[in-house]
């Protein structure tokens, strides 16, 4: 218990430099700017307590490691980016005024976002590692979020980013963060209903039929 407490400390004030390495070094006036800087204290926090309170596997990951790897390492620039929009773009195509107004919405997506990824996370319960996995004693969760839709820890990442970028007036970075993002986790979420359909076999297939897969009513 002790060594997976360590383990967590040291990831987190890694991710959190590593998360704000680009600010760090190249924009450290971006903690004067009040929306920008609450939207991105909002991020640490959020990432900091779902590492905090995501289990841990032993089981090797079925799906692709070096796609997380490279999703990580890529973690400074889609912090950067919509910050490198705003000081470069964003103006020219909206008032002052409204981007206010944008930044306010922007830091409302991240906080459901934020939510709905770590409810999710705690009702995944020690089933919701980063790995995709089947632990010996699956369970299928069926209740709170997950009886709605299949996968709302990634709706919960998708709506928490897409709020962190709009919160910046980043509009061209929405698209080119979360299209990937999105094909990252559309292909965790196929190995993941085919490994679950492997185990429950019917039972899955009827919790399919009944829910959707990321978005409510929609998909």
């Amino acid at each position: 218990m002790k060594k997976i407490i360590i383990k967590k400390t040291i990831a987190v004030i890694f991710l959190l430099l590593f998360f704000n390495l680009i600010y760090i070094i190249r924009a450290n006036e971006i903690y004067l700017f009040i929306p920008q800087i609450v939207s991105l204290i909002l991020a640490n926090l959020v990432m900091s307590v779902d590492i905090s309170i995501r289990p841990s596997s032993s089981k090797k990951n079925q799906s692709n490691s070096v796609i997380s790897i490279l999703f990580f390492l890529l973690l400074p620039i889609m912090a950067f980016l919509p910050y490198f929009e705003l000081q470069n773009m964003t103006f020219r195509y909206i008032t002052v005024s409204l981007f206010k107004v944008l930044s306010v919405i922007g830091v409302i997506f991240v906080i459901i976002g934020g939510i709905i990824l770590l409810i999710s996370r705690i009702q995944l319960g020690k089933y919701g590692s980063s790995k995709v996995v089947l632990e010996d004693d699956h369970k299928l969760i069926t209740n709170g979020l997950y009886h709605h839709i299949r996968n709302p820890i990634y709706l919960g990442f998708l709506t928490f980013f897409f709020g962190y970028m709009f919160s910046f007036g980043g509009f061209i970075s929405i698209l080119l963060i979360l299209t990937p993002l999105f094909l990252f986790f559309k292909q965790r979420m196929n190995i993941e209903e085919k490994l679950l359909i492997s185990l429950f076999e019917d039972e899955y297939i009827s919790y399919v039929k009944r829910t959707k897969k990321l978005i409510p009513l929609i998909y």
